[in-house]
Parts: structure tokens; C-alpha cells; sequence
């Protein structure tokens, strides 16, 4: 089965989730750059601090991007072809984890594993944004492999 993962805040389990992003530095524009830049973020906000059970995150594709075209709140799954200077790309990327894969989650937060089969089509509970990732994730295919 496959999940989505998400962090949300503890009180607030009730309201919708939101895809929780992260600035990236200015420099980082290159997918090379941006990939190291994720990796980097995700060590920061949920690797473990022992170094002997450090993650080898391994990046595959960038899945979705959104564009927030001014202060606004909605996000659009296309850039406006008038909008020349978007003021927010929030992009999405598939992140393949290990058989056994350790996180230490923040304790304002919580890591929820959500299947996908509950985000489709699921407005009210997650938004228009987290409930059109599997549509998003249809072009891949993805073989479970038990042991």
C-alpha cells in the first residue's frame, strides 16, 4: 500500500492538513542544487541525531508543482501565463524510503501516513492541493514487493 506523509499539528488534527514546505536559498535553482537542498532540509527536520542511524534519502522525481500567483491562497496546478514573477512554487517529490527507515519528528508535530486511496477525492478533509496528488502520482508505477 502506499502513503502520503505529511507532518500536521498536534491540536489542529480536526482542520485540513497542509503541504508544509520549506525556503530554499536563492542559489539553489539548478535540480542538482535543489535535490541536495531537499536532502538537506529533510535531515534537519526529521533525521535522527545519532549519526549511526543517519537516512540515505534517495530523491526520484519531481512529482507536482503548484503556483501561488500573489498573496493569495490558492494554488494553482499550472503557472498563469500572466503572471511573469510567481511569488511562491511549491513543488512535490517522490522520496523512496528504506525497509526501515527512522524519523524524529519534532514534538509539536505529528507524522501522519495517509493512504492514498483516502486523499483521492477528498476536498473537504485535505484540500484541493493534497487530495489531487494521487492524479498526480498516476503517471508513475509503482511495484510492491513483499517479503
Amino acid at each position: 500500500m502506499l502513503y502520503f506523509c505529511v507532518l500536521d499539528r498536534k491540536p489542529h488534527w480536526h482542520e485540513k492538513l497542509e503541504l508544509r514546505g520549506t525556503v530554499m536559498n536563492l542559489n539553489e535553482y539548478s535540480i542538482c542544487a535543489e535535490i541536495e537542498g531537499l536532502k538537506r532540509k529533510l535531515t534537519s527536520k526529521l533525521a535522527p541525531t545519532a549519526s549511526s542511524i543517519q537516512p540515505e534519502w534517495q530523491i526520484g522525481e519531481c512529482a507536482a508543482m503548484w503556483w501561488r500567483p500573489n498573496f493569495e491562497t490558492l494554488l494553482y496546478p499550472y503557472q498563469p501565463p500572466h503572471i511573469t514573477k510567481p511569488k511562491e512554487c511549491k513543488k512535490l517529490f517522490v522520496v523512496c524510503l528504506s525497509e526501515r527507515q527512522y524519523f524524529a519528528v519534532p514534538k509539536n508535530l505529528k507524522l501522519l501516513a495517509v493512504p492514498l486511496f483516502e486523499l483521492y477525492d477528498n476536498v473537504q478533509r485535505y484540500g484541493p492541493v493534497i487530495s489531487a496528488i494521487p492524479q498526480q502520482l498516476s503517471r508513475f508505477n509503482f511495484n510492491a514487493i513483499n517479503n
